[in-house]
């Protein structure tokens, strides 16, 4: 039961990079890719995950959950989203040298890995639909549109460049959507909506290698 959840981000990763290597190299292994040395850059993205792990133990005794709608959206996107989202993003401007596809990929996929491996440690027998499975999903789609949206914010400039960091801090907010729709017993909507953003993540990935 908690395979997907512990191991999913490492299995999206593989995909995307299938899909990656398609568009460049058609018919091509990932032998190539596989060159970069991808273990060190995820193991930095690990790393990165600790600050987060110790500020989410901080919010988890210090921060009340309010049933009052805004506030039990906001609780759920800060602590499940946002908060990781905005460490991951801080790593990424200046922790990484090349800032390219598949450094952001490797970084990110180490960084959330390590936050579904403590997850579900954390969340030790009092698994749910949105622990083992709800929640990977959405870091898996956050994942992927982080480091297109975070490609294309460095390639543009002026009020475009603004743009495209502006869209890119609203994934976790859709990301915390979901989770409240969850958190109020829309669960097939939850569900579906997740599908949907998962989706898309994996479109925007064939649009861009076009």
């Amino acid at each position: 039961m908690t395979l997907f959840a512990i191991l999913g981000i490492l299995l999206f990763t593989l995909i995307v990079l299938f899909f990656y290597n398609q568009g460049r190299n058609p018919g091509g292994s990932l032998a190539s890719i596989l060159q970069r040395n991808p273990s060190e850059i995820f193991f930095k993205g690990m790393l990165h995950f600790v600050p987060v792990l110790i500020l989410l133990l901080f919010f988890k005794r210090a921060v009340p959950l309010s049933f009052k709608p805004f506030n039990f959206y906001l609780f759920y996107t800060v602590r499940d989203h946002l908060l990781p989202f905005l460490i991951a993003l801080a790593g990424c401007f200046f922790f990484l040298r090349k800032k390219d596809f598949l450094e952001l990929l490797f970084f990110l996929s180490g960084f959330y890995s390590l936050q579904a491996l403590t997850g579900v440690i954390m969340n030790y027998g009092h698994y749910e639909m949105y622990i083992l499975f709800l929640l990977p999903a959405i870091r898996m789609s956050v994942m992927l549109y982080f480091v297109l949206l975070f490609l294309r914010y460095l390639e543009w400039y002026g009020i475009v460049k603004i743009i495209f960091l502006f869209v890119l801090f609203l994934i976790p907010f859709a990301g915390g959507a979901i989770t409240y729709l969850y958190m109020r017993f829309f669960t097939g909507t939850a569900f579906l909506l997740a599908a949907l953003f998962l989706s898309g993540s994996l479109i925007f990935l064939l649009i861009e290698q076009r």
